[in-house]
């Protein structure tokens, strides 16, 4: 195989209309597209889309996975749920993009694997109502409630580097 690339957008808070379905189609004949996704996997050739412009007019999430190794994960939520100046401070060149369009928040998160040539477990469980439905509950279940203040974190650290309370 000389080349591995999946691409898939999911919509959450909106679907697709016919004419945004046909808008898409023009950058890919062979994309499963559907009211809430684009998918597709390149061998041969490369996506003809725009991510990022995808994601401020279309989506609400983005998965790419590439066999040299480079993965991205995009999420669009609602500004009020994801203020701007909560995740700007941690914006790191690609590795860690935020920028706000239309009262949505979109950071992109880009990696680089050095195990080139394995796929992620997420695009080998690719197509399944299983994946939307854990996105969606990403966009939407747990992010509400994600809280830097919570368990003594100083303003404007991410949870993630706070100490777990003990389990009782």
């Amino acid at each position: 195989m000389s080349q591995y690339e999946y691409h898939e957008f999911q919509a959450v808070d909106r679907r697709l209309t016919e004419r945004d379905m046909q808008q898409l189609r023009a950058c890919s004949s062979r994309a499963q597209i559907t009211p809430t996704s684009f998918t597709n996997e390149y061998h041969f050739g490369s996506f003809k889309g725009d991510e990022d412009l995808w994601m401020e007019k279309y989506f609400d999430g983005y998965m790419y996975n590439s066999h040299w190794g480079t993965r991205v994960l995009m999420l669009a939520l609602p500004a009020k749920v994801l203020p701007l100046d909560s995740v700007e401070p941690f914006a790191f060149g690609d590795a860690l993009s935020v920028r706000k369009k239309d009262g949505r928040v979109i950071r992109g998160d880009r990696i680089h694997h050095p195990l080139a040539g394995q796929r992620c477990a997420w695009v080998a469980s690719r197509g399944t109502s299983s994946n939307r439905s854990r996105m969606e509950e990403g966009l939407r279940g747990e992010c509400p409630s994600v809280d830097s203040r919570r368990r003594g974190c100083p303003p404007r650290q991410p949870l993630c580097a706070c100490r777990p309370e003990p389990i009782s």
